[in-house]
């Protein structure tokens, strides 16, 4: 999770919030901002909740029908001078994947091992 104060001229778009989770392998990214940092986490929860739902409506129809285990990094200490740290593995996967993997990102690329 990544919480920021930015200077903006819209006092309703001041801080902003980040979170991403790790599903298996399966970056969930949600990223909302308000007035208020409260705000900002409260707006972002309903939007990692349907990145949740989506991919396991994803994982439903390819027929697993366990469903998805979310690890989340949330309870994770936090590192006070760190500002953004991004370090994830790849793995082989199918085109499908991939595309599935952009749109729960909100990314309009992949990277390319």
């Amino acid at each position: 999770m990544e919480l920021s104060e930015q200077q903006t001229k819209s006092q309703d778009e001041r801080y902003r919030v980040q979170v991403t989770m790790d599903a298996n392998g399966t970056l969930l990214r949600g990223e909302e901002r308000a007035e208020n940092l409260l705000a900002a986490i409260d707006k972002v929860v309903p939007v990692i909740d349907h990145q949740i739902e989506k991919y396991k409506g994803k994982l439903t129809r390819k027929g697993n029908k366990n469903g998805p285990s979310i690890k989340s990094k949330l309870d994770e200490e936090p590192a006070s001078d760190i500002v953004r740290t991004k370090r994830f593995t790849m793995k082989p996967m199918s085109t499908e994947d991939a595309i599935t993997q952009m749109e729960l990102l909100g990314h309009d690329f992949f990277p390319v091992l």
